[in-house]
C-alpha cells in the first residue's frame, strides 16, 4: 500500500502553507525519530518540506516490510487522520526532517477556512486521495482486465422521477454530518437533480469517463472490478457515500464499474458543478469539499481492506 503522496509539487504552495501558520504546526525531527506507530490512533498528518521518511509494517511472522519512502513535497498519515482509523504502518525519519503537522483540531479549522491557501491545500489533498484510490483500483485491475477484454456496455440511464429528499433527512447522512447549518445542505443540493435507478442498473462502466459524481441518498451501490463472470468488490456505498471519484476528480477513465445493489436514489453532481464547489470559498462549498475529501479517504481505506478481495458471482 502506498503511504505517501506529493503535496508541494508547485513552488507557490509552500508559501501558502506558511500562510496557514495558525493551522499548521512547524515540525523539526532528527534522523531516526518516529512519526507514527502502526496501530496507534490517526490523529495527525505530516507535510514534508525537507528530509526523507520510511514506512513499514509488521508482518504476522514478526518481520518488518518496507512499504515506501517519502521526501520533500510528500504527505504521510493523511488517510488515518481523515478516516479516524488506526495507523496501518510505522513511519520513521530516515534523515533530519522539516515540515508541518496538521492535527485533527487544525483540520477542523482548515475545513472552514475561506482563504485561498486553505482552499488550495484541501483541493490538493483531494487530488492526492483520489490518486491513491486510483492506484488501489489499478493494482487490482491490471491482472484482471486482460481476462475481461470485450465490448464496453453503456451505463443505464438514470430516471428523473423522484423529488429531492428532505433537507432534514439529508442532514442525517454522513457526508453532511459536519455541515454547520441545515441551510448549507439545502444550498448544496438546490441546483442539482435527484434521480432513481433500479436494482442492477449499471451506473459507471470501466474505461469510460463518468459525467457526474453520484451521492447515494437511499439504497446501495456496489463498486467493483470485473473478472469474467465474477467481480471483486472495491466498495459498497450506502447512503451518504459518493460514487465516481475516479473520473470526476481527475477527469480520467473510470477503473471500476458501479452497479445498484438495490433500488437507489442518487443525487447527481455534474463535473462542472464539483469544480465550482471545490474552488468556491462559501461556507456550503467548503463543507462539501471536506466531506468529499473524507469520503475519498474512506474509499481508499475500504479498497485496501480484505473486503476488497471478496469475489461476487455475476
Amino acid at each position: 500500500m502506498v503511504t505517501s503522496s506529493k503535496l508541494t509539487e508547485e513552488p507557490s504552495l509552500e508559501a501558502e502553507l506558511e500562510e496557514l501558520h495558525t493551522v499548521l504546526q512547524p515540525l523539526h525531527l532528527p534522523a531516526g525519530a518516529r512519526l507514527f506507530e502502526q496501530g496507534e490512533p490517526g490523529d495527525r498528518m505530516v507535510l514534508i518540506a525537507d528530509g526523507q521518511t520510511r514506512s513499514s509494517v509488521r508482518l504476522p511472522n514478526g518481520t518488518e516490510q518496507t512499504l515506501s519512502r517519502a521526501g520533500a513535497g510528500d504527505v504521510v498519515g493523511e488517510i488515518a487522520l481523515l478516516t479516524g482509523a488506526p495507523r496501518s504502518a510505522t513511519v520513521i525519519a530516515v534523515t533530519p526532517l522539516r515540515g508541518w503537522t496538521l492535527d485533527r483540531h487544525g483540520f477542523d479549522l482548515l475545513r472552514r477556512d475561506p482563504r485561498g491557501a486553505a482552499i488550495a491545500v484541501v483541493q490538493r489533498l483531494i487530488t492526492l486521495a483520489n490518486a491513491r484510490l486510483r492506484d488501489c483500483c489499478t493494482e487490482m485491475e491490471e491482472p484482471m482486465m486482460r481476462a475481461n477484454a470485450g465490448p464496453v456496455k453503456q451505463p443505464d440511464p438514470l430516471r428523473h422521477d423522484v423529488p429531492m429528499p428532505a433537507v432534514e433527512y439529508l442532514a442525517s447522512l454522513l457526508c453532511f454530518a459536519r455541515f454547520p447549518h441545515p441551510e448549507d445542505v439545502d444550498a448544496t443540493v438546490r441546483h442539482v437533480p435527484a434521480n432513481s435507478a433500479e436494482r442492477g442498473a449499471l451506473l459507471i462502466q470501466e474505461g469510460m469517463q463518468p459525467p457526474s459524481l453520484l451521492l447515494v441518498a437511499r439504497g446501495a451501490v456496489e463498486v467493483m472490478i470485473r473478472h469474467g463472470g465474477t467481480a471483486r468488490r472495491v466498495r459498497l456505498a450506502g447512503p451518504g457515500r459518493f460514487v465516481g471519484h475516479n473520473g470526476i476528480l481527475d477527469e480520467e477513465p473510470s477503473p471500476v464499474i458501479a452497479r445498484c445493489r438495490e433500488r437507489s436514489v442518487l443525487i447527481t453532481f455534474p463535473r462542472a458543478t464539483i469544480k465550482t464547489y471545490l474552488a468556491d470559498p462559501s461556507r456550503p462549498s467548503r463543507a462539501l469539499s471536506t466531506a468529499l475529501l473524507e469520503d475519498t479517504a474512506r474509499a481508499v481505506r475500504e479498497a485496501t481492506r480484505p473486503m476488497a478481495s471478496t469475489t461476487v458471482r455475476r
